[in-house]
């Protein structure tokens, strides 16, 4: 079901950001996870991400699975040991909702709803396992181990190095960008290219905007993160001034970002910012 990664979700993702306060956004875990189970008699599969208590995902009965008008949206929130589900269509009218418990790590259970709450049917998942082994108590020296793996699974923003360098690169806009995540799509998995770790997170959106890409140079550790919010014709770069900035990083920010959108899009470079013009295309 690579459809989970899809410019649909995306959207979703989008549009399902809660209000949370800092402490809240710092201390919820990470994750995205496939579920099998059942909802009455009937086979599902589910997929769900959970973004510091934001959840978004989808969910599939297995005798329809391959069909792309068969995939369910939904959005939710995870408290304690508590989540909801709901599924609205495309017009925000509430058609599904499921109120579930977690009865351990692994296994969900509760109550799926019908519009009006008039039909009900119990509803079981139990998170597939996978073998991959992700890192723990992360050091600086060794982020490499992050390449090929899912930032949510692997818990790469739960790590409290990452987030003393993060905290320390974007300062008083650090639980903005816990925010801005919440609600942004991203390529599956880190990547390493010139030494360097990279993801690339953003919305879908249309426009050179809601965008950023995360860049840790393997040789000095230090973090540099290309910012683009939602209207800005800046793209502000986030990086420890006191030491100097690195030629190949604002080289590939550039070209990562002409990759994308050069076609509508100028791009230039003033200090540590990337300066961004629509191309009058008419």
């Amino acid at each position: 079901m690579k459809l989970f990664y899809s410019t649909i979700l995306f959207i979703l993702c989008s549009n399902t950001i809660f209000a949370q306060s800092s402490k809240e956004l710092q201390s919820n875990e990470t994750f995205a996870k496939e579920y099998h189970g059942v909802i009455g008699k009937y086979p599902i599969t589910v997929k769900l991400i959970n973004r510091f208590g934001d959840i978004c995902g989808q969910y599939v009965y297995d005798n329809y699975k391959g069909n792309p008008d068969n995939i369910i949206e939904l959005d939710g929130m995870k408290e304690s040991n508590s989540i909801n589900l709901y599924y609205h269509n495309e017009i925000g009218e509430l058609l599904e909702t499921f109120n579930g418990k977690y009865m351990n790590d692994s296994t969900i259970i509760g109550t799926w709803y019908r519009k009006d709450k008039k039909n009900k049917l119990p509803f079981t998942i139990i998170e597939k396992k996978d073998s991959i082994k992700y890192p723990k108590n992360t050091q600086l020296n060794n982020l490499k181990v992050y390449a090929n793996l899912d930032p949510w699974n692997s818990k790469f923003f739960e790590q409290k190095n990452i987030q003393t360098e993060l905290k320390k690169i974007l300062s008083s806009e650090y639980n903005s960008y816990l925010d801005f995540l919440t609600g942004a799509g991203y390529a599956p998995f880190f990547i390493i290219e010139d030494n360097m770790l990279i993801e690339d997170f953003s919305y879908s959106h249309i426009g050179c905007s809601n965008q950023s890409i995360l860049a840790i140079d393997l040789n000095t550790h230090c973090f540099y993160l290309c910012w683009i919010k939602e209207k800005s014709d800046t793209a502000t770069i986030y990086y420890d001034n006191s030491k100097p900035m690195q030629d190949k990083i604002m080289k590939y920010f550039i070209t990562r970002l002409k990759t994308g959108w050069q076609h509508s899009y100028l791009f230039s470079v003033s200090g540590d910012k990337i300066l961004i013009k629509r191309k009058n295309n008419h």
